[in-house]
């Protein structure tokens, strides 16, 4: 699409072994991908970004609001999609939010806002699984999302809700506006 170029890292091997062989399949001669963890990677570079894609990011990390301020930091614009927690959700939906811990408190920035914690379980045995690199994630309200973006400086300009059987998802689109 005219780009100069495409950085993407992936931390699941798997998944990164897939990159490749697309990239291969597909002539994809502006794209390098990297394996490893985005956030050691964000927070040593001084690299900026024109777009930062986070999908299916956030709610496989302990500490999601340090990406948030991370993208801030070295994207002019961000397009998300991440599920979050959901109460009312939850309480429909009694197996999953077994494997939740109820919220507490946290600060990112200057940025207070709930975690809570779910733990994957035997999911972690399993081949496909394509989560974090931690046994558990910390899941956020989808108002949190965004007043978190917000807080670090975004302005939201689209933003939608998708349900999924795992968990209703939040995307948006936004831009940095300082």
């Amino acid at each position: 699409m005219g780009a100069a170029g495409v950085l993407a890292l992936e931390a699941n091997s798997r998944a990164y072994l897939k990159c490749l062989i697309m990239k291969e399949t597909f002539g994809l001669r502006h794209v390098h991908f990297l394996l490893g963890d985005f956030l050691p990677y964000l927070r040593g570079t001084a690299e900026s970004f024109d777009v930062g894609f986070a999908c299916g990011v956030l709610y496989h990390l302990l500490n999601p609001v340090e990406l948030i301020h991370q993208l801030a930091l070295h994207c002019r614009a961000v397009f998300v999609w991440t599920h979050f927690y959901d109460p009312a959700f939850m309480a429909a939906n009694p197996a999953i939010a077994a494997y939740f811990q109820p919220g507490r408190p946290a600060s990112v920035g200057g940025f207070d806002h709930l975690l809570y914690r779910k733990g994957y379980g035997a999911a972690v045995q399993w081949k496909g699984l394509c989560g974090g690199g931690a046994n558990e994630a910390c899941w956020l309200s989808s108002s949190d999302i965004l007043t978190a973006f917000q807080h670090f400086g975004f302005k939201i300009l689209d933003q939608g809700v998708e349900q999924n059987p795992n968990g209703p998802a939040l995307l948006f689109v936004a831009e940095r506006t300082r």
